[in-house]
């Protein structure tokens, strides 16, 4: 075995046809002659005798046929004719070739062994790991490091683009571009003002300001500026400030217990938002240019319009309420809003035989009818006739007859 581009030197002992080595044979006795590994080229070149003696001999494969002809297998044929001492015989062989050498390839096996242990990602543990960036003993998860700095070298060394965070809260001094980062269980990422584009974040808990497009899983996002992308599965807490363009964000909630909720702002003159299957509370803030334009689709929640939208449009569907409109020029949209007093403007203006300004049932309908109102406005309806002040109304059930009328006064 040998390598390309590096003169090859190879042994022989000739021996007597008795067995016997044959020192002294003069080397224009003998022929040896390298054939390339296409068979089209050969190379012939000289035997010397060793300083050992004893019928031991070498020969010199020229670095320069190599290069030429590459890697592969070498024919190798040995022709000795030599009449003092007698010796004639032929020998064939091949010898082989490679881009590297040996201890080079030993070493690039056991590198391989090393990065097996990897799993595929470098590890980082604020809490309990250690600095270093060597190859095969940094950054595993038996022995994960302590920062992301070193965590971003080794994975440049070794061409990795995944990162698992175990524990602990962790700052951005670079960027992080084009990454698959996990975190487990409570650990965090600041992006401290860093380009994280292209980078996905599974779990774990992110925040700071940040440029560049995302995606991110599973996650809390707290108090991000700059978001754009898309996030799934995520709970939101604190303000969330959309960069440029457009911020998906599907089957999200709020991270936030109780009253409080979490606010997201309108942060660029092209900030748009889809905000898809969402639950919990919401507050909207800065919708100001024309070109704001959101969407929420609420599985349940409740949401307020700060006083700070003054343009754009908002679209709000689904069961939501209550909704505080506060907006002072947003375009409200607010049809495909199901909630207690638009169930309860149902009531109000449909039935079997509606008339005027209230709405009538059969009189068979009425403890149906009479329950479904009691559930909408939170408040037990009993019997009718009745009033009830509820939602900033009064409400009226009135039975005359056969029908029963359900009005609504401010």
């Amino acid at each position: 075995m040998a390598k390309v581009n590096q003169t090859h030197r190879a042994f022989l002992t000739i021996k007597r046809s008795n067995g016997v080595p044959a020192p002294g044979v003069d080397p224009g006795d003998v022929t040896i002659t390298i054939r390339n590994p296409d068979d089209d080229a050969s190379s012939v070149v000289a035997l010397v005798e060793s300083a050992l003696g004893g019928g031991l001999y070498y020969f010199d494969v020229p670095a320069s046929f190599t290069l030429a002809h590459g890697t592969g297998i070498y024919g190798l044929l040995i022709d000795v004719d030599s009449s003092s001492p007698k010796v004639r015989d032929v020998v064939g062989g091949s010898v082989p070739f490679f881009s590297a050498d040996l201890d080079v390839i030993q070493t690039t096996a056991a590198l391989a062994v090393d990065l097996a242990l990897y799993q595929g990602s470098v590890w980082v543990d604020s809490a309990n790991g250690n600095a270093g960036t060597v190859v095969g003993v940094n950054g595993l998860p038996s022995n994960p490091v302590d920062s992301l700095a070193d965590a971003l070298t080794l994975a440049t060394a070794i061409g990795y683009r995944s990162i698992v965070v175990v524990t602990g809260s962790l700052a951005l001094l670079s960027s992080l571009t084009e990454f698959l980062v996990e975190m487990r269980g409570e650990s965090e990422i600041d992006f401290n003002g860093q380009s994280v584009n292209g980078s996905e974040f599974v779990g774990g808990h992110i925040k700071g300001a940040m440029t560049g497009v995302i995606d991110v899983r599973r996650s809390h996002i707290e108090d991000v500026i700059g978001f754009r992308g898309h996030a799934q599965l995520c709970g939101l807490l604190g303000t969330i400030t959309l960069g440029a363009g457009i911020a998906h964000m599907d089957l999200c909630h709020s991270a936030t217990p109780g009253t409080q909720t979490p606010t997201i702002k309108f942060g660029h003159a092209t900030s748009e938002l889809g905000l898809r299957g969402y639950a919990g509370g919401m507050q909207i803030e800065d919708m100001t240019a024309a070109a704001h334009l959101g969407s929420i689709d609420f599985i349940a929640g409740q949401l307020v319009v700060d006083s700070s939208c003054t343009g754009g449009a908002l679209a709000i569907r689904g069961t939501v309420g209550p909704v505080t409109d506060n907006s002072l020029g947003t375009t409200v949209a607010r049809d495909g809003e199901v909630s207690k007093l638009s169930i309860a403007d149902f009531l109000e203006t449909s039935g079997p035989n509606p008339h005027g300004a209230g709405a009538w049932v059969d009189h068979a309908d009425l403890p149906a009818a009479l329950a479904l109102l009691g559930a909408v406005l939170g408040t037990p309806v009993a019997h009718a006739p009745t009033t009830i002040v509820a939602g900033g109304f009064t409400w009226t059930v009135g039975l005359a007859g056969s029908t029963v009328t359900i009005t609504r006064t401010a």
